[in-house]
């Protein structure tokens, strides 16, 4: 019990502290910082805030901080009855583990609002209320009903649209402090409220105007600047603080639908999440004052030294058992698969025959059977200049042992991809074919072709099917309803497992003279669809765009790599979006690739 409720308490109380305030804000930064330091310096801002506050229509407002520093004072004295009470100043580069079925890592940064980064794993939400003695019961029901007092009152005042923008966001901050502390020994069941808590603040005029002039310029963007950061980063606190508490909730099905459909802004145009966009790290790193609002982005695969990082790679998918499988085709022609685990920790890596020549894609079935798509060497055929362009699937099962393999009527040239189609029991492979004829000199002409083809999965070739129209493919990938969708150069085309085609969408942006998008790559959820384009103006600017299955867009986020490709796409086991990248050296030599995790 004292992990998730001291947890879930630092990672709120992060709304509230004020960098630069006295000697104790910057303690805290560096560790400093006892129990009773932190109370008298929280009580203190909570004072501070009431003092600049007056008026009746801010009546609602006061009465919110009120009984939201009612709470907290109450809430100090159930950890001193239960003996929760810890450091609360937990230094910055700290990690600390608890055991392997309850790993708690906590890290707290000091900012202008003192935001906590709190990651909570398995075994968090077996935790019950009951672990407490009846003393402590009592004086934690107190509390929850004076954060509840404080959600409802900051709620009425929030909803009041006389108050100014700076109150209003004020009023948010108390109403989601309130939200999670009301729930502090549970708070997966405050998530819900929350989502609705960013999806208001989000909608205010003033937010959607404050974003949309400091994303997209113009005249407007050159007056009331600082006015006009300090919205956008206060709205930015209030959604990582939200994220902090959605990834310690731990609870697996509502957080991987959480983190991948964020509560985004509309701003006209487009929708930004604010998150994970660059667009919006660039504003949070203009202004001086350290918000806090830190990266949620973080790669893998650079670790170590030498050949224990991934070097070129294509290709990325995740398994039942939450890892991460990556197809490398590593230097002196060495081809493999490296497995980590969710959290990004090298566990294997499983080395292909010698004859691979390259992966070009690989995916998982449910059975956790991985599908590899691979060219091979055959210097000894006697055709060898046509076999080499021969492609194969190589499968292997769970437990990364080899278990078939099979050759396939595609050529390796152009883009080439697989996915599997569950209910069908097939799998699909996006390739070329070539044909020949000779003309009426005699002379043999040849002329190659996008086309995919079905097979079973044990690789008895069932038909294909293909689009004249097509210009450039470059992924394929299969929903959970029986959906086949393949992405050329600007728009998806859907098929039906028996190669009926359906319909088609447009990728997400719209082009014009700045930004000419060139899709990469795609991948399929339950209940989504994710692409990934490059744009051709801008080199190092990636977009990410986030559909439903019919293809209505429904966010994107900017992402700056530069020097660097896309080759996959997939979704970890708690929703995050994973893009395998191929980081290229300015001469065009070396190749290092990382996963990276937005």
């Amino acid at each position: 019990m004292a992990s998730i409720v001291t947890a879930v308490f630092k990672a709120t109380l992060g709304l509230l502290v004020t960098k630069g305030r006295d000697l104790a804000s910057e303690k805290l930064k560096e560790g400093d910082v006892t129990d009773e330091q932190f109370r008298n310096l929280i009580v203190r801002e909570i004072d501070d805030i009431k003092s600049k506050l007056d008026g009746l229509a801010r009546k609602d407002l006061l009465a919110s901080i009120s009984f939201l520093k009612e709470g907290i004072v109450i809430l100090y004295d159930v950890f001193e009855k239960a003996n929760l009470g810890e450091n609360f100043a937990i230094r910055a580069r700290a990690t600390a583990e608890i055991t392997d079925d309850e790993i708690l890592d906590v890290t707290l940064q000091s900012s202008s609002a003192g935001v906590n980064t709190v990651t909570l794993a398995e075994g968090v939400k077996n935790l019950k209320v009951s672990d407490l003695d009846e003393s402590v019961k009592e004086a934690l029901s107190g509390a929850r009903r004076r954060f509840e007092d404080a959600r409802r009152k900051a709620t009425e005042a929030f909803s009041n649209e006389a108050l100014n923008t700076s109150d209003r966001i004020l009023a948010m901050v108390v109403r989601v402090m309130g939200t999670i502390l009301e729930k502090v020994e549970d708070p997966v069941n405050a998530l819900a409220a929350c989502r609705v808590c960013l999806e208001e603040l989000h909608a205010l005029p003033a937010v959607q105007k404050s974003f949309k002039v400091e994303l997209m310029g113009g005249l407007k963007s050159w007056f009331n600047k600082d006015e006009r950061k300090e919205i956008v980063t206060a709205v930015c606190l209030i959604n990582h603080v939200i994220y902090d508490i959605t990834q310690l909730a731990g609870s697996c099905n509502l957080l991987r639908k959480g983190l991948l459909i964020w509560p985004w802004i509309d701003v006209g145009e487009e929708k930004i999440d604010p998150l994970r966009d660059a667009r919006v790290a660039e504003i949070k790193a203009q202004v001086q004052l350290n918000v806090g609002c830190y990266s949620v982005l973080w790669s893998f695969g650079q670790e170590g030294t030498g050949r224990r990082k991934l070097q070129s790679i294509n290709g990325v998918c995740t398994n039942g058992k939450e890892q991460f499988t990556v197809g490398e085709n590593g230097v002196y022609g060495i081809c493999s698969l490296r497995v980590f685990d969710k959290k990004g920790k090298f566990l294997r890596r499983v080395s292909c025959p010698a004859k691979v020549r390259c992966i070009h894609d690989i995916a998982t079935d449910q059975q956790d059977n991985t599908y590899v798509l691979v060219s091979l060497h055959t210097k000894d055929s006697p055709v060898v200049y046509e076999r080499e362009r021969m492609v194969w699937v190589y499968v292997f099962d769970k437990d990364n042992n080899f278990r078939n393999n099979f050759v396939l009527g595609i050529t390796g040239f152009g883009p080439t991809a697989l996915t599997i189609e569950e209910s069908s029991k097939k799998f699909f492979v996006l390739g070329s074919h070539k044909k020949y004829w000779e003309d009426s000199s005699g002379e043999r002409l040849s002329k190659e072709g996008p086309v995919v083809e079905v097979y079973d999965t044990d690789g008895t070739f069932c038909h294909f099917f293909g689009d004249p129209m097509w210009k450039e493919p470059q992924d394929i990938a299969a929903t959970n309803d029986g959906r086949i969708m393949v992405l050329d150069y600007d728009h998806v085309d859907v098929f039906t497992s028996q190669r009926d085609q359906l319909y088609n969408f447009t990728v997400a942006v719209k082009r014009n003279r700045s930004m000419q998008t060139f899709a990469e790559t795609l991948h399929c959820t339950n209940d989504y669809v994710i692409i990934v384009l490059h744009d051709l103006i801008t080199i190092c600017k990636f977009l990410v765009s986030v559909h439903t299955k019919n293809g209505e867009l429904l966010y994107t986020v900017h992402l700056n790599l530069p020097n660097a490709n896309v080759s996959g796409v997939t979704v970890s086991a708690e929703g995050r979006i994973a893009l395998s990248v191929n980081h290229i050296d300015s001469d065009g030599g070396s190749v290092q690739g990382e996963i990276l995790v937005i």
